[in-house]
């Protein structure tokens, strides 16, 4: 069954589903199609959730605060299950908000994979197909994975693996002293895990102002976060222990690797787009319209 839209776009994320609502805000027939859930990455598994448990890092870090002005503050219930589930609750409500938001702007969604057929006709699930004048593709982002890291979200987690544990480890080296590596420090450090951050780069947060960063690393070392900077990890061995071409090891687990040894992610429009329809991806996800 074949279906005649003004505008179809792909991917439910923010770029995506904002592009859908004002499309029809504008009196446009669209259409929105996602494979997984209303939302994108950033809503489902990035930034939604894992403020949630930043927030519930906070609270913890901050009995010793409360000791120190005489409370006494006992910890020894402490289940990170819980603040996991929190994040879950918090993500799940905010996605069936954007959907409610597509529904009541009339814009029709699609679950599924999206493929182009022709230049003008997209399959979605290989099934229905869907037509339009118009497109838009905001198929978001996923973690980039690091030479000799391939995730198996058991030993070595992408951040999203990371942020879909129901309890923290009890060791782990995370890759990466950028956003999402010293945020996932943050909360598992403060839930009990000894942590290690290896950076490529000669400091933590490289992108950042380099003094706010000292002043967050050495906030993280007197937690009991250990560094190790100006190192590219190269790879790990049975033992899970990090490889370093200076030889400098931890061994932990499990691993995390994320972005470019680091928390970066790529255009996730690969082998999207067909040559029938002229559009290619380059090497890094790139989405070329020549």
């Amino acid at each position: 069954m074949e279906t005649e839209y003004d505008i179809v776009i792909i991917g439910a994320g923010p770029g995506g589903y904002v592009a859908a609502i004002r499309a029809a805000q504008l009196g446009l027939k669209a259409c929105i199609v996602e494979k997984d859930k209303p939302g994108g990455v950033c809503l489902n598994v990035g930034c939604i959730p894992s403020k949630s448990l930043i927030h519930q890092a906070g609270l913890v870090a901050g009995a010793e605060a409360l000791r120190a002005l005489g409370a006494q503050v006992d910890l020894s219930g402490l289940d990170y299950c819980k603040a996991f589930t929190a994040s879950r609750k918090a993500a799940d409500r905010l996605s069936k908000g954007v959907q409610f938001l597509l529904k009541k702007n009339k814009v029709d969604y699609r679950a599924g994979t999206a493929r182009f057929a022709s230049a003008r006709d997209l399959l979605i699930d290989g099934a229905d197909t869907v037509r339009a004048k118009a497109f838009i593709i905001a198929t978001g982002s996923r973690p980039r994975t690091l030479a000799g890291f391939d995730f198996d979200e058991r030993t070595v987690l992408s951040s999203t693996g990371a942020l879909m544990l129901e309890s923290v480890p009890k060791r782990a080296v995370i890759l990466g002293a950028g956003a999402i590596g010293m945020e996932l420090g943050y909360v598992w450090n403060a839930f009990g895990t000894k942590l290690t951050i290896v950076e490529a780069m000669d400091r933590v947060l490289p992108l950042e102002d380099a003094e706010a960063a000292a002043v967050v690393r050495k906030a993280f070392e007197a937690r009991g976060v250990q560094f190790i900077t100006g190192a590219m990890a190269t790879g790990y061995d049975d033992g899970h222990r990090i490889r370093t071409p200076a030889g400098r090891s931890r061994q932990h687990r499990p691993v995390i690797g994320q972005g470019s040894l680091a928390n970066r992610a790529v255009a996730g429009t690969i082998q999207l787009a067909s040559r029938i329809a002229h559009r290619h991806t380059g090497s890094r996800g790139d989405t070329s319209l020549d």
